[in-house]
């Protein structure tokens, strides 16, 4: 058994690894235990789990795309949406969105350690680094990644409110981020075509970056950005955006997100 005040560790023993019959597929047994500071068993559990790709001779597994990809899910939302959108009130609308549009999103203040420990426990995320301040200290604390993804979308919403229903396309996350920093977001217009259920409505490809303690929408009101794929580039820098703020740029740029 196992008492108030013990200390807990957990240790994972692999059984078993093997490709399933149809060859597009991993099935991995796993065995794993609790042990307390006596290096007492106080709870062991085997289970199977299966994983999508096939595992190499060097124990790596190849995650190409299945031969038959299950086919996308019907939205009941988004066919809703484009049976009434004639009576939706347009006169709210600002400006019209241009493919190769760059917005650039103002900032949103930091989530803080109480609201990311929160949201981390509420969503069962249990990885020390988002919790445990006597093990990494208030200055390693890091929010969780779907928290990051959140707080970027909840920054580009500013900007792009008439948005009606969005499907997430792909996402990276490209470097930590603290609870005590502050987030920028730009969006990248990359493509733009009629709605093909109803042409009164539009459908957009956007690429957004999230960007951490970096005045997006003041550093590089007159820097031209040049993008390829997911990779921005300064093509020129004007002389009143200093060296250090665009080398700050590089490296605060956490996220990636392509959605449509």
């Amino acid at each position: 058994p196992a008492y108030l005040g013990d200390t807990i560790r957990k240790e994972y023993h692999i059984q078993d690894l093997r490709t399933t019959s149809g060859g597009e597929d991993t099935l991995l047994k796993v065995k794993c235990e609790l042990i307390n500071q006596r290096n007492e068993r106080v709870f062991s559990l085997s289970k199977t789990m299966l994983f999508m790709g096939t595992t190499s001779k060097r124990g790596t597994r190849d995650m190409a795309k299945p031969k038959n990809p299950p086919k996308k899910p019907k939205s009941l939302l988004l066919e809703k949406i484009s049976q009434r959108a004639g009576v939706l009130n347009r006169s709210n609308a600002l400006a019209r969105l241009h493919e190769g549009q760059l917005i650039l999103h103002s900032l949103a203040r930091p989530i803080g350690t109480s609201m990311s420990m929160i949201l981390a426990t509420m969503f069962r995320m249990t990885h020390p680094s988002l919790y445990n301040t006597k093990r990494f200290g208030q200055e390693d604390i890091i929010v969780p990644g779907g928290v990051m993804f959140s707080k970027v979308h909840a920054c580009a919403a500013r900007g792009l409110y008439e948005i009606l229903y969005e499907e997430l396309e792909h996402a990276q996350l490209l470097n930590t981020l603290a609870p005590k920093h502050v987030v920028g977001a730009m969006s990248y217009v990359h493509s733009i075509r009629q709605f093909p259920d109803n042409p009164e409505l539009e459908e957009v490809v956007l690429q957004t970056w999230g960007i951490k303690d970096f005045d997006v929408a003041h550093e590089l009101r007159d820097v031209e950005v040049s993008i390829i794929s997911t990779v921005m580039l300064p093509s020129s820098i004007d002389r009143s955006t200093t060296k250090a703020s665009i080398s700050s740029f590089f490296f605060s740029n956490f996220c990636f997100v392509e959605r449509r």
